[in-house]
């Protein structure tokens, strides 16, 4: 719409959620909290080719409401967030701030078990809140060091020799575009949705070597 992607979250009460529920919400199904429903839907795009090595920025904002808006990728045993972020958070200060600049490494290698991070950049002090404007984030994905881009200026790097063994950006990534309700940051109500995840653009650079997948 208007020559960008939306990814709407809304109030839905009668879709039809998965009975399952995820492992990671204790008692409560999936359009449920706290035994009480709540039908919000989210929404994602992921990419269908692999990428691995190279240069990936977003032109996006985020909703002014308690979801998420997340630019990352996962491949095996590896994820890297480029940014997690929320326009209003209910839970002030959280993890998640409405100014904020949250970039994560999370090794996923067996037992895996929290905190799985293994390299975090956490600027909440930025000069402007991310759901009232579209800025540009970057990252430039080596083979052995990673930087973080910010309306083109560099404003963070880590090298494998800095994080050693801890260092797991080694394989092919599919990369997401989504939203998400995290629950430790409140939830929305009902009158704040319809609210949209916006991305004017989405751009990735593989560099130009042949053997990087066949070496991963």
């Amino acid at each position: 719409e208007d020559g960008k992607l939306k990814l709407r979250t809304q109030w839905e009460p009668n879709f039809n959620f998965d009975k399952e529920g995820y492992k990671e919400s204790g008692d409560d199904g999936y359009g449920v909290f706290e035994g009480k429903p709540l039908p919000i839907t989210t929404a994602g795009v992921i990419t269908k080719k692999r990428f691995l090595n190279g240069y990936m920025e977003v032109k996006s904002k985020v909703g002014n409401s308690a979801i998420t808006g997340a630019f990352w990728a996962i491949g095996y045993e590896q994820e890297f967030d480029v940014f997690e972020q929320m326009g209003n958070p209910k839970v002030k200060p959280g993890d998640i701030v409405e100014n904020g600049y949250k970039a994560t490494i999370h090794d996923w290698s067996p037992p895996a078990t929290r905190p799985t991070w293994s390299y975090k950049y956490d600027n909440k002090n930025l000069p402007f809140r991310v759901a009232d404007d579209f800025h540009v984030y970057g990252a430039e994905w080596g083979v052995d060091y990673l930087k973080l881009y910010l309306d083109g200026e560099l404003v963070d790097e880590v090298t494998q020799d800095e994080l050693g063994t801890d260092w797991v950006l080694n394989n092919p990534m599919e990369i997401w575009l989504d939203s998400e309700v995290f629950k430790w940051l409140g939830v929305p109500h009902k009158e704040e949705l319809p609210s949209d995840f916006e991305i004017e653009y989405m751009r990735v650079w593989q560099k130009p070597n042949t053997n990087l997948i066949d070496r991963a």
